[in-house]
């Protein structure tokens, strides 16, 4: 019987694409990844207060200007009056 192969590094190409990911990138993926979730709920998300209360910390911090971006849950008005 043989042994298990040993898990392989990341290979090389891969690593320096890692490398490569840009802020840009990470928000058009997430944006992305976002919609297509809400597409499987269906519709509308309740959230809780305290959910509500994170996403208006972390969306006060960024601005209206880069939640019109990035923000799919609510419009970024609703964010920041949270």
């Amino acid at each position: 019987m043989t042994e298990p192969a040993a898990a392989s590094p990341i290979p090389r190409r891969m690593d320096r694409d890692l490398d490569r990911s840009t802020p840009e990138r990470t928000i058009a993926y997430l944006k992305e990844e976002n919609r297509l979730l809400r597409e499987k709920v269906g519709g509308h998300v309740r959230l809780t207060d305290p959910e509500r209360c994170r996403l208006a910390r972390l969306g006060k911090l960024l601005g209206r200007k880069a939640l019109r971006e990035v923000a799919s849950i609510a419009s970024p008005d609703t964010i920041l009056r949270w």
